[in-house]
């Protein structure tokens, strides 16, 4: 399933008609489709549009009121729908802007046009009904009208990326950037299609340029360094990322999402007990990241098992030390269930299987039946 997006433009109101819509018109075909659209019979409005154009091909008036029939069709149809009636739109606004760029009621019905793209894309890339693939001709048609509009290349480069056509994606966000520099989601999402095509060099330059432009005390830069220290680490530079997740940790102690994130990076490199250390100050910090609780439940298990095979590389004269380690494994192992406990209790329905699955594991392993046979039942698995 998709995941949806917050990161597109807000909606957007459209203006009226100017004049053509509702005044007198000296072709009987225009004044048919007004009558037509105010009654919300559209294909007879278009039909009849359509008659007007034939007779006169630059009947501006014809024009103007075609794309707003289409655009008000549209809008009345289903969201799944939609994305059928874009070709007739852009041809229809095209014409129009063609024939008289100039006149009042065509640029409103560019205005509008815009607008309309705008909202049925982001609409479209939104639902779960819709393939992020719909949503780009919206996109590609309010860039048509709106040429020199960041958000319309930025809302195309998110259905593109979606659509997992990195390459567009990446054109479409640096496009973007061209036109506005400081549009700090370009950057972070240029960066993540780079990453996507392995191309981490380039993602680092495009976060750094970011970090060094924006503002003080701007909304959006602590998102813009998690992102950066996270390019870092996906880009292979983990030595790099960890001193400077450390001097984030140093700097700032209380901010849960640096502590999971630093300690995400220490599970993925194996240093466990370090990626305890941040998870538990993670879960202490936000008491309510069933994520944060998870990775500590699975630090603490990777733990557990690498103390278990330590002790199995002990020789029988050292059954002390063994004992001792296999003491320590059990810890490891309350304290993974204790954290996967939590992390099942926040979590929400569709991912809860997933956390007793792994509860399962541990619950057998320490020969906990009861428990086993409840985590196997959240989990959706058999114990037969």
């Amino acid at each position: 399933m998709r995941s949806r997006l917050t990161l597109l433009p807000a909606l957007l109101a459209f203006a009226v008609l100017l004049g053509g819509a509702d005044g007198c018109s000296s072709d009987p075909n225009v004044e048919s489709a007004k009558l037509a659209l105010r009654q919300e019979n559209y294909e007879e409005a278009r039909e009849q549009l359509g008659r007007a154009l034939e007779t006169n091909p630059e009947n501006v008036e014809a024009l103007a009121l075609l794309p707003e029939v289409i655009r008000t069709q549209m809008d009345a149809a289903a969201v799944v729908n939609r994305s059928e009636f874009v070709p007739a739109y852009r041809e229809a606004i095209a014409n129009a802007l063609r024939v008289a760029p100039e006149d009042p009621d065509v640029m409103n019905a560019k205005r509008n046009a815009w607008a309309s793209f705008m909202n049925n894309g982001n609409q479209t890339l939104t639902s779960e009904a819709t393939p992020a693939s719909d949503a780009i001709p919206f996109f590609e048609g309010a860039i048509e009208v709106g040429a020199d509009s960041a958000s319309s290349h930025f809302s195309l480069g998110l259905a593109q990326l979606l659509s997992e056509n990195n390459e567009a994606a990446a054109s479409s966000f640096e496009t973007t950037l061209e036109l506005d520099p400081s549009y700090t989601n370009a950057s972070i999402y240029l960066a993540r299609a780079y990453l996507m095509m392995d191309r981490g060099a380039e993602a680092l330059d495009v976060l750094s340029a970011a970090r060094e432009n924006i503002e003080e005390g701007d909304e959006d830069a602590d998102r813009l360094e998690q992102e950066y220290l996270n390019a870092l680490a996906s880009s292979g530079q983990t030595e790099r990322a960890i001193s400077e997740f450390e001097e984030q940790v140093e700097n700032f102690p209380d901010d849960p999402l640096i502590r999971y994130n630093y300690g995400t990076l220490l599970l993925n490199v194996d240093r466990f007990s370090d990626a305890i250390e941040q998870f538990e100050a993670a879960t202490e910090l936000d008491a309510e990241n069933a994520d944060a609780y998870y990775n500590l439940g699975v630090a603490n298990l990777r733990e557990a098992g690498r103390v278990e095979t330590e002790a199995g590389e002990l020789t029988l004269d050292q059954q002390d030390e063994y004992d001792a380690l296999i003491a320590q494994r059990d810890e490891y192992l309350d304290s993974a269930i204790a954290s996967l406990e939590m992390a099942r209790d926040l979590t929400d329905d569709a991912n809860r299987p997933a956390v007793c699955n792994s509860l399962l594991q541990i619950y057998n392993a320490r020969g906990m039946a009861d428990e086993a046979e409840a985590a196997a039942e959240c989990a959706g698995v058999s114990m037969d």
